[in-house]
């Protein structure tokens, strides 16, 4: 899959993976010179050049060459810009454009999508009435600046010095200069401006009110093009050039593709989105997004409809061994009544927290042994046959699955590899309990297992490549907790891979007293990125805490897990 990424103002196109910078005009601050994968090549900086604007899908007036192949001589730029209105969408499946500042993005999302515009708004950012006209003529809207604090035009006191009109504050001149190259790529002959500190160039004319508005956007639609931007302001004044382009717009929170959840849905409904476009450098780079769009593409969500574990979401689990009651709740039912006990489980929280509530079961598919047991492990490993009809079950019923590790003198990732198959399914997870990982001549019951900070950061790397390398929604990884000792030089944990959502579990038991002060002796030195499970014992607490004791926990956890 090819991805482009270019800066505000000139594109470097290539074969797989491109980073750019701009040429002229690109927008109000000079960046670093362009670097690019080998292979790449860099089109001049000059935005009436063909080849410095991003590559199209559809016909346009100066076609660029394929990023395959070198670039054909190109006729010189005629001196009259195209008649009418003309858009068109990037030639690559996905293109990248990075960005932190809006009047940036507003202009990168013009020369993203627009060939010509006779007509375009100018404005604030932010300015609601100019984001309205805009949409209303289905015009590109350029940004002059940051809006303008009251002070600012005042004399601090909120009335203009000596009793005159406030000036209009200035347009920094880099900033006006990149506007005006922008109005000339674009044909543009008339602005419609919400700044009065706007001057428009020669030949340009600025709208009034009353004065006849000329035709602004564009007669053809462009199918299949599609625009992801996070959900930032800075990013509204871009959305809706390219939404007057006729391009579908999506939003994703933190500027993670995973969770766009309706650009999800439309993959899942087999929308043909021949070209999609990220905008800011919310999403990463090139790499990272091309990653994660893979598995977006797949259409295939988690039980609370995002690709991110933790997207508004949070979680109850029953636990336990489908094997027996004495192991947990999990195992005081047959698979279909346990579906509805953690549903009804779940129940409550629905209405004490904001974010949806998703029911979970997690499953201790190897349980640790008093005897060492023919492997010499002191841990017995379930069939996966015994586990399948909780997996199945699980993923008709929108029911996250957790598999529970208990491993005596083995070591983790050996024995969850045992359960690989499950383990590619989207919605399974991993659970790691650090108390029966035994050393060597430790036995169970007789001293408190432990696993070092090594061990277990194998088997992140290991579930967060199997994520990446079969495009998997992320996966939740729980590592078990309740002393400082269980997880050995815990600081260095790996918490980089963006596949996992790491959970510490807190398992302390007894007086809600008592398990506050483990909450809170094993939330100290935790390295930043984690998220927070806590556990409720039916017979072990005394009393148990109600689900509106668990919620005021702080902070309130991210999974609850009931034993």
């Amino acid at each position: 899959m090819a991805v482009t990424a270019f800066l505000a103002a000139a594109t470097l196109a290539g074969c797989g993976l491109v980073g750019g910078a701009p040429g002229s005009g690109a927008g109000p601050t000079a960046q670093p010179g362009p670097t690019a994968e080998a292979g790449a090549t860099a089109p001049s900086g000059d935005p009436t050049d063909p080849a410095a604007t991003p590559s199209t899908a559809s016909p346009s007036p100066t076609a660029p060459a394929s990023p395959t192949t070198s670039p054909a001589p190109s006729p010189s730029p005629s001196p009259t810009p195209p008649p009418g209105a003309v858009t068109r969408a990037p030639q690559a499946e996905l293109t990248f454009v990075p960005g932190a500042d809006a009047v940036e993005l507003a202009l990168a999302a013009a020369r993203v999508y627009w060939v010509s515009a006779p007509l375009v708004v100018v404005g604030r950012t932010g300015d609601a009435a100019a984001l309205d006209a805009a949409a209303q003529a289905g015009v590109p809207l350029l940004l002059t600046g940051e809006p303008v604090a009251a002070d600012d035009a005042t004399d601090g006191e909120g009335t203009p010095d000596d009793g005159d009109p406030a000036a209009p504050a200035p347009i920094e001149d880099a900033v006006l200069d990149a506007l005006h190259g922008e109005l000339a790529r674009l044909g543009t002959r008339a602005v419609l401006s919400f700044d009065p500190a706007f001057e428009a160039p020669d030949g340009v004319d600025v709208l009034g009110d009353g004065d006849p508005v000329p035709e602004g956007g564009p007669t053809e639609p462009l199918p299949g093009a599609a625009l992801v931007t996070d959900t930032s302001a800075r990013s509204r004044a871009a959305a809706q050039t390219a939404r007057s382009a006729g391009v579908e717009v999506f939003t994703a929170r933190r500027g993670d593709p995973r969770a766009a959840r309706d650009l999800i849905t439309a993959y899942a409904e087999g929308a043909q989105l021949t070209s999609v476009t990220a905008l800011g450098d919310a999403f990463g780079d090139a790499a990272l997004l091309s990653a994660r769009m893979r598995a977006v593409r797949t259409g295939v969500t988690l039980p609370g409809g995002s690709q991110l574990v933790f997207d508004d979401t949070r979680y109850v689990a029953l636990y336990g061994s489908p094997l027996t009651p004495a192991l947990g709740v999990l195992g005081e039912q047959n698979v279909k009544k346990s579906v509805t006990r953690a549903r009804k489980v779940a129940k409550p929280y629905t209405k004490l927290v904001d974010e949806q509530v998703v029911p979970m079961f997690e499953i201790i598919a190897t349980v640790a042994s008093a005897g060492k047991g023919a492997d010499g492990n002191y841990s017995n490993e379930l069939d996966p046959e015994s586990i399948r009809p909780y997996v199945e079950a699980a993923r008709k019923a929108g029911v996250y699955v957790l598999l529970d590790l208990q491993p005596g003198r083995t070591d983790f990732l050996t024995q969850a590899k045992l359960y690989e198959e499950f383990l590619l399914e989207p919605h399974v997870g991993l659970a790691l309990d650090p108390e029966w990982r035994l050393k060597k001549n430790q036995v169970h019951l007789r001293q408190i297992g432990s696993v070092g900070i090594k061990e277990v950061n194998r088997v992140v790397h290991y579930l967060a490549d199997l994520v990446e390398a079969n495009d998997l929604p992320q996966k939740m990884l729980v590592l078990h907790q309740f002393t400082t000792s269980m997880i050995r030089n815990r600081d260095k944990l790996d918490t980089s891979r963006s596949e996992l959502a790491v959970v510490v579990h807190v398992d302390g038991q007894g007086a809600l007293g008592s398990k506050y002060g483990t909450w809170a002796n094993i939330r100290k030195g935790a390295p930043k990125g984690l998220y927070w499970g806590w556990k409720n014992f039916y017979d072990e607490d005394q009393p148990m805490a109600t689900p509106k004791q668990t919620v005021a926990v702080d902070p309130t956890p991210d999974l609850v897990t009931y034993q």
